[in-house]
């Protein structure tokens, strides 16, 4: 009688006939152990189906004076922005020194707290875009650290920000359930189209774009 195969792991071999690499972990005896990392206040989990080729550890730690919205890289990685209350804090991601801070002090309509929920670089690092609670898109000259551009419309807080690849557009997404699509290259501070989201959940108090 012919004796039924055990049940064993059927390896994924690639082109070259190697066998994949969570079996070689596996025939290895590699453990969970490496392939995650811990420190005092972080966690990192790898990946077991690809290489592990990066070490990961904590380089900088940063404190702030309020909650932490967002954060965005500049494109050449030398950058860091925190979006917090009032404020957009920008590190050197080399040195771990704040180097500037854009105020975000609320529209005359608003009093208190205005926290800054989206932000993002332009593809040539040369603008960053901000978006608040007071329903306000401010646009950064990286060089001279001033506001160049205002666009206003939204009728309700910012959530998401994005430059097109050209850096000629920049789309905003609001909790007023639209996208708002604005010129770089113009003065016009009208968007250029207005994106009406519809969704299922009506009558939902917290939908919006993000």
């Amino acid at each position: 009688m012919v004796q039924p195969p055990t049940s064993q792991p059927n390896p994924t071999r690639s082109s070259n006939g190697s066998t994949g690499l969570a079996e070689e972990a596996t025939a290895n005896h590699v453990g969970m152990e490496d392939y995650s990392q811990q420190g005092d206040n972080w966690f990192a989990q790898f990946n077991r189906q690809v290489v592990k080729a990066l070490d990961v550890d904590s380089l900088h730690n940063f404190t702030m004076d309020s909650v932490v919205c967002c954060v965005h890289f500049s494109p050449d990685g030398k950058l860091l922005a925190v979006g917090c209350n009032k404020s957009v804090y920008l590190y050197d991601t080399q040195t771990g020194v704040r180097t500037h801070i854009f105020n975000h002090e609320p529209t005359s309509d608003r009093n208190g707290d205005n926290y800054v929920r989206s932000i993002c670089f332009s593809p040539d690092g040369r603008l960053l875009a901000t978006g608040s609670e007071d329903r306000t898109i401010r646009v950064w000259d990286m060089q001279t650290r001033q506001a160049v551009r205002t666009f206003v419309g939204h009728i309700s807080e910012i959530y998401a920000l994005a430059f097109s690849p050209s850096g000629h557009r920049l789309v905003s997404g609001s909790g007023d359930r639209t996208a708002r699509v604005w010129d770089m290259e113009s003065n016009n501070i009208a968007p250029v189209h207005v994106f009406e989201i519809q969704t299922e959940a009506d009558d939902h108090p917290d939908a919006g774009v993000t």
